[in-house]
């Protein structure tokens, strides 16, 4: 290090003798410094105060009020950058080795500053102390920055073990859930080598995790379908999806599986696998099977025999098949309403069941909503007069127009309007109306039956729910009618709903959006 010239610097001079002080002083002077002093040690604490950040102090060992060294060791324990030089008398050595030990950064005899010749050799020395004093600075300044340095590795050293035992936790986590599942899961890397596998995959594939990782996928004799679907979606980022029968060759088990592939991306959306998972679909599927046996058994066994039923109980109770007297046509109405009754919840659960697979197919054509309301109104004439209930139609006189599927929609409005018969009190009031707001056609039907409690309309639209009260214990139903009413109506894009009070009946209401005019 080059040494520190002694110009341009702020410098106090402290000294009791006055000689002495303006002699230092005026040498600092000459050197181009800016000089202030002090005869005390109470001037000197407060010109340090005043003027810092001082370069020098040049601190006279005896002072008057306050002793050199409690002067330098104030000044020190505030300021560690200013160079503290004793000066000293003859025969105060030992106090300026002492002074030197609580922090001043050299001392001088008086007496060796007395003539000019001594003076290159004085300030050398004050430059020396500066530069000693400046590398003791640097030096606690790199102490400072390696203790910080260090206290940061630590910082940076805890947070990775912390980061480690959270990674390691959560490792653990994702390889529990990955090892509670019922489905077979084997991970593979970019080169389709195995990265991963549980349980159930080392069941279904009869290999143990140990054996295969890091392994290419081909070796494990795999479906050669599986490693199509792997390959396309490691290609494309597709997911992929497939039912197979053998999720590996040789496989002698008579299963259904269900295998599907789906990438596994880095931190840049980059593919960088992809995961197998494989479900064993059997029993779905052989309850599949049951579902459009038992299907196609209500369809064939039940319903066509009832249908056949039905018409020769038409043809006895309208006497086409000779007279019947009052006591055999009462008979032959109750077959008549039994049958149909049945017919009804027959029908109920063959829709119910199209619906929950998935084959509500529309057939929609431009049909007459109030001629669909004229006909359920008038078909079931008969079942409301037997209650002796006062029916209204409210319709216009022109027709109403919608693109509909007229099965479905009689089907909706045949349910909601028996209902009504069914949950009014005999000698009830009835009103089906059709009428069209903005954007859509309103069909409904309000009654002034026993309502609904406000507890059950949540549920009216939901499988198998009914109304159970004492006011309906003895009406039957499948409680699936309104369910298919609200699929129907939802897969023309409408949307139905009821509004009622218990004890003041109800208004169930459907609405069919308009089509829009073709100009």
């Amino acid at each position: 290090m080059s040494e520190i010239e002694l110009t341009h610097k702020k410098v106090l001079v402290v000294d009791d003798s006055a000689t002495v002080r303006l002699y230092l002083a005026r040498l600092m002077q000459q050197l181009g410094n800016e000089v202030f002093t002090a005869e005390s040690g109470t001037q000197a604490l407060q010109q340090w105060r005043e003027n810092r950040p001082l370069d020098l102090i040049l601190l006279d060992l005896l002072l008057p009020d306050i002793e050199g060294i409690d002067v330098l060791k104030q000044i020190r324990a505030e300021d560690g950058t200013v160079t503290i030089v004793m000066v000293t008398a003859f025969g105060g050595i030992k106090s300026a080795i002492r002074a030197v030990r609580e922090g001043a950064d050299g001392y001088i005899e008086k007496s060796k500053v007395s003539t000019p010749a001594e003076h290159e050799e004085f300030i050398h020395m004050l430059s020396r102390a500066m530069e000693i004093r400046s590398i003791i600075l640097a030096q606690k300044e790199m102490e400072k920055a390696i203790r910080q340095q260090n206290a940061e590795l630590r910082q940076m050293n805890d947070a990775l073990l912390t980061a480690r035992q959270s990674l390691l936790n959560e490792k653990n986590r994702l390889r529990d859930i990955l090892f509670s599942l019922s489905e077979a899961v084997v991970v593979v890397d970019g080169d389709k080598k195995v990265m991963l596998m549980n349980r159930e995959a080392e069941t279904y594939l009869d290999w143990t995790e140990q054996l295969v990782i890091g392994r290419p996928l081909a070796d494990l004799a795999l479906n050669p379908t599986i490693l199509t679907m792997v390959e396309k979606t490691l290609s494309t980022g597709e997911k992929q999806h497939e039912e197979l029968t053998q999720p590996k060759q040789n496989y002698d088990q008579q299963r259904i599986f269900s295998c599907g592939t789906v990438p596994v991306r880095n931190h840049v959306d980059q593919i960088s696998g992809a995961v197998i998972v494989l479900s064993d679909i059997t029993q779905e599927k052989e309850m599949e099977q049951m579902k459009q046996d038992f299907y196609s058994m209500v369809t064939h066994d039940l319903r066509s025999p009832l249908t056949s039923l039905l018409g020769f109980a038409d043809l006895l109770y309208t006497e086409d098949l000779g007279p019947l007297s009052e006591e055999q046509k009462e008979v032959v109405g109750i077959i008549k309403d039994s049958g149909q009754s049945l017919l009804e919840l027959v029908n109920d659960f063959l829709d119910y069941s199209s619906i929950e697979a998935g084959f509500l197919d529309l057939h929609k054509v431009d049909a007459d909503l109030c001629q669909i309301a004229s006909g359920v109104y008038r078909a079931l004439m008969p079942l409301a007069k037997g209650k002796n209930h006062q029916t209204i139609l409210d319709v216009p006189r022109h027709p109403v127009i919608a693109k509909i599927d007229p099965d479905r929609i009689k089907r909706v409005l045949t349910n909601l309007y028996s209902n009504a018969i069914k949950y009014t009190p005999e000698g009830g009031q009835i009103t089906i109306s059709v009428h069209e707001k903005t954007g859509e056609y309103i069909v409904s039907v309000r009654d002034n039956g026993i309502g609904i409690p406000e507890a059950s309309k949540p549920y009216l639209f939901q499988r198998y729910h009914r109304v159970k009260n004492d006011k309906t214990r003895h009406i039957l139903g499948t409680g699936l009618g309104l369910l298919i009413a609200r699929e129907i109506v939802t897969a023309h894009g409408g949307r139905i709903w009821v509004e009622s009070q218990e004890g003041q009946g109800s208004n169930f209401a459907f609405s069919i959006p308009k089509q829009p005019s073709v100009i």
